[in-house]
């Protein structure tokens, strides 16, 4: 499965990126919403996003309304 982990906490998303690789996902990661956005833009196929709520520039709800919108556009 194709994840992307997005959390300005680098630490806490490091050990759940190596978790998730250990156990055969492919991950992609990102430090905060703007930057996720792009990346999920630029990558497709991912299955599932794992955010954190609380990021400076764009927070985890208004992340996942990105990813809506783009996932209109692309169908």
């Amino acid at each position: 499965m194709k994840i992307l982990i997005v959390d300005d906490n680098l630490e806490l998303m490091g050990m759940l990126e190596f978790v998730l690789v250990h156990n055969g996902h492919t991950v992609i990661t990102a430090s905060d919403g703007n930057k996720a956005s792009w990346v999920y833009w630029d990558s497709p196929g991912i299955e599932l996003t794992i955010t954190d709520k609380d990021m400076p520039s764009k927070n985890g709800l208004e992340l996942i309304k990105t990813i809506r919108a783009i996932r209109k556009t692309a169908m």
